[in-house]
């Protein structure tokens, strides 16, 4: 293959490094995942190192799944097995086969948040705590601190005997993880923790996995935190070779353990270390370019670059002042409709980015009045929407008689003749056994009513119930690869999707039979198993549900600068650049770390934009105050005209300022030549010349539209 046809001169210096230990710093749009790809099918074509010792990490599966196809298709070879995964997938499968050496079975349980909050609330509840000392969240933060920093149930109850408070706190800890080990779950943290503790503890197992691999390398590697880095140094030891990817600039989630220091210190640990810089941006304009560049190179904590395209400047950038939020709102979707066409210029085009979901009330408010289509990414995800829990928990149960929260879930959506008073008394009795819930239900089949104190009305329908899961347990063992047939056939045979019909909830019914395709096509893989299909989906991040903005409806995209992280747009908006809110008051407070952070977040939002870059604020007065304009606008306007890069100060439309008259003739950067029918609040009715684009509704005073008669 012609590697070097195919990549600018760093992009080749990077994929062809005979380096022991390689750290390439990618700055926003230079292809980073493009050579990461390249390097991973360089190091199998022309070093001869076998495909399956080969272990590539990203932080989605998405990203995965992407970068193990291209390689493939790249080699055109697509029996190739590699090892590509999230941090998270790579250890779980580690742990199916490593887990007994801390007396774990291997069909161990992956718990998600929802999981961890239920085992939370009920420990709660049982010790009758108030929620207002504590809430769900707080305790499960506190316990992923604790597990994080390797403190132990014990140091932790020790160190905390003094302080009522964080004593009570320490027992939940202990209830929380004495519950974990009793079921056999582990919750995202142990995947990592698990990994190194098995590792640490087991040189012949540690030996084992450093000789399946040769080569290790690491995608964002920015976003890495403590014990990340540490199981990449286990892995690694000595001999085996490291190649990192990442941008110090995008460093945006210190919030949940990443460390910039890594990436910028791991010279520290690695002293052979090269460094390569990919600067060549091919994504954006080069007023956008320069813009961000000036703003970033505010922060010092950071290794130098400075991104440079051979495109064009580009438009100037747009900044837009207006008086309350309502005025921000209108401008954005003003701008929204007058370059929109349905051709060139799509919906699917513009995103609308912000700090908070909070900001989003006005602007809403706005699309729904200008009939603008929009989608706000981070609601509900798939594999967190009620009917996919409910069909993951009846597989859960099949495959494991002693997962008592994937009991307890099926029995709650399908609870018939079986109050909370009976359930309640079966389960203080399955307590009182040591026993899970189901196995002690089976335990006493023949005389529920007597064992449990239950009427026999609800007997026979628990029994209908538990009979039905041993139904779907049998079917499932016998043939496991007819899982999707299976589940489906029960959902249907128990009467859940009867009740969804009844109440008309289609939408519900199709996500799950959107649920059974997928799990019919992972089946078909060779060597997959229900199992596996299991373990996937419980690692699946949001970033992993970021839908291709070409297969979906064709609408405005909003979300949080977090969300938009490593996707790119035509046209963005930096909507809500309000001081106090970005940058957040507390990371003021915080100054230097703090504003840092913020400004990266910043520099991720500019980035994200191809051809047109919106930056928006608003003044007038909140329940918390007067509103001023982001201290990041002030930065960035001083460069600008210190560069003499080009901004465009734009104000909201008004019937003052408009020259348009019927009649008159316009001409559009974009659509042409053509006449205005009318105009009114600011904005023109206009028909083309070009019938492609036929009738639109354009903002009178855009700089893209200048008059040319009348």
């Amino acid at each position: 293959m012609d590697y070097k046809g195919q990549l600018n001169d760093k992009q080749y210096e990077a994929v062809t490094s005979n380096a022991h230990y390689l750290r390439i710093i990618a700055g926003a749009g230079s292809g980073k995942t493009r050579v990461l790809t390249f390097r991973i099918a360089y190091l199998i074509e022309k070093c001869d190192i076998n495909p399956y010792q080969i272990l590539a990490i990203t932080f989605t599966n998405k990203a995965a799944d992407e970068i193990h196809y291209r390689v493939r298709e790249m080699l055109n070879d697509f029996s190739l097995n590699m090892r590509i995964s999230t941090f998270h997938s790579f250890c779980a499968r580690l742990l199916r086969e490593d887990i007994k050496h801390i007396n774990y079975p291997s069909n161990f349980t992956i718990l998600d948040e929802d999981d961890q909050k239920k085992i939370i609330k009920k420990i709660i509840e049982n010790k009758n705590i108030n929620n207002k000392d504590f809430t769900i969240k707080y305790l499960l933060d506190y316990i992923a601190n604790k597990k994080n920093n390797w403190e132990d149930v014990e140091t932790v109850l020790n160190n905390s005997s003094v302080d009522y408070y964080e004593h009570l706190k320490a027992e939940i800890y202990k209830e929380y993880e004495e519950t974990l080990k009793k079921g056999f779950y582990l919750d995202f943290d142990d995947l990592i923790l698990k990994t190194i503790l098995i590792l640490k503890e087991n040189p012949h197992v540690l030996e084992k996995w450093q000789h399946r691999l040769k080569h290790i390398l690491v995608d964002e590697f920015q976003d890495v935190d403590a014990n990340q880095y540490l199981l990449l140094k286990l892995l690694a030891g000595k001999e085996n070779d490291i190649t990192v990817v990442g941008d110090p600039d995008q460093t945006i989630y210190t919030w949940r353990g990443a460390d910039i220091k890594i990436i910028l210190d791991l010279n520290k640990d690695f002293p052979s270390l090269i460094t390569i810089n990919l600067e060549q941006n091919y994504r954006s304009t080069g007023n956008i370019l320069k813009i961000a560049n000036r703003l970033i190179q505010n922060n010092v904590h950071r290794l130098k670059k400075n991104l440079f395209t051979k495109a064009s400047e580009g438009e100037e950038i747009h900044f837009f002042h207006g008086k309350d939020g309502y005025d921000e709102a209108r401008y954005v979707c003003d701008n929204i409709r007058s370059l929109y066409n349905g051709v060139s210029v799509k919906y699917n085009d513009f995103a609308i980015l912000y700090r908070v979901n909070s900001l989003t009330a006005e602007l809403e408010k706005a699309l729904l009045e200008k009939h603008i289509p929009y989608k706000i990414y981070g609601a509900i995800r798939f594999y967190q929407r009620k009917e996919i829990k409910d069909c993951v928990s009846f597989l859960k149960i099949a495959l494991n008689f002693e997962d008592d929260l994937a009991f307890i879930r099926c029995l709650e959506c399908m609870r018939r003749g079986i109050g909370d008073t009976s359930f309640k008394k079966i389960q203080a009795y399955a307590q009182t056994e040591n026993m899970s819930i189901l196995p002690a239900i089976f335990k006493y089949k023949d005389c529920v009513e007597d064992t449990f104190y239950i009427s026999s009305r609800t007997a026979k329908a628990l029994l209908s119930f538990v009979n039905g899961l041993a139904m779907l347990h049998d079917k499932l063992t016998l043939e496991p690869k007819k899982a999707d047939k299976i589940l489906y056939e029960y959902l249907l045979d128990c009467g859940y999707i009867d009740e969804l019909r009844l109440s008309e909830q289609e939408e519900r019914i199709d996500n799950i039979k959107v649920l059974i395709t997928q799990l019919e096509n992972y089946l078909k893989k060779e060597d997959s198993t229900l199992e596996m299909f299991l373990q996937d989906i419980a690692l699946y991040s949001s970033q992993d549900e970021m839908e291709n903005k070409d297969k979906v409806q064709d609408c405005v995209n909003l979300m949080t600068i977090h969300t938009a992280k490593g996707l790119e747009f035509e046209n963005v908006f930096v909507y809500g650049l309000i001081d106090g809110i970005f940058p957040s008051s507390r990371a003021i407070q915080e100054k230097i770390d703090g504003l840092e952070e913020e400004r990266r977040i910043f520099y991720v939002a500019l980035t994200r934009a191809k051809k047109r870059l919106f930056l928006t604020d608003s003044g007038g007065h909140t329940y918390s105050g007067v509103k001023y304009p982001s201290r990041f606008l002030k930065e960035i306007k001083e460069q600008a005209i210190k560069q003499n890069i080009n901004i465009q100060h734009d104000s909201k439309p008004s019937n003052e300022n408009v020259m348009f008259k019927n009649g008159s003739i316009i001409n559009h950067a974009v659509f042409g030549q053509g006449i205005v029918l009318y105009q009114e609040d600011g904005l023109i009715e206009v028909v083309f010349k070009d019938p492609k684009y036929g009738r639109k509704t354009l903002m009178a005073n855009h700089p893209s539209i200048t008059l040319i008669k009348g």
